[in-house]
């Protein structure tokens, strides 16, 4: 399937890679669905582009690479809107937001996306009684990289 993008222009998706939102983004109601292009095996970033407005696109992480401790409990609506039968089909992605410097790089923690990989059905939940904001820096700063 071909696609248009604002960054990449028009490019060849394979269909297994499109998501269904059951609910648009925050912000993006009516926006439902999107490809997730893996541009570099070595970086840890997904392309999340709409279908629908080539205009439209995010960049996702999976939070877990970033934050061992990251905790998501699904609650059991989500899991039947998603038609999630099994803990192995689900994948959590966080939002980031790519700054100039890429040391202030965030990912958004208190309302990641839920994806389905066996149905490839998606939502965007929002965690609640969280210490979790829509900042998380993800990017290791100089002083702790090279303190060890």
């Amino acid at each position: 399937m071909k696609i248009k993008t604002k960054h990449f222009g028009e490019i060849d998706i394979d269909e297994s890679k499109i998501i269904k939102l059951t609910q648009g983004l925050l912000g993006f109601d009516d926006v439902k669905e999107y490809a997730l292009i893996q541009l570099d095996q070595e970086i840890p970033l997904t392309y999340m582009q709409s279908i629908e407005d080539q205009n439209i696109n995010f960049i996702i992480l999976n939070p877990f690479q970033f934050f061992k401790d990251y905790n998501v409990e699904l609650s059991q609506d989500v899991q039947d809107e998603l038609e999630i039968k099994e803990p192995s089909e689900v994948a959590i992605w966080s939002l980031a937001t790519i700054q100039e410097n890429l040391e202030d790089a965030t990912c958004n923690l208190i309302a990641p996306l839920v994806f389905n990989i066996r149905t490839k059905l998606g939502k965007q939940i929002v965690l609640h009684n969280t210490d979790y904001t829509t900042k998380h820096k993800f990017v290791p700063q100089t002083e702790e990289v090279e303190g060890g």
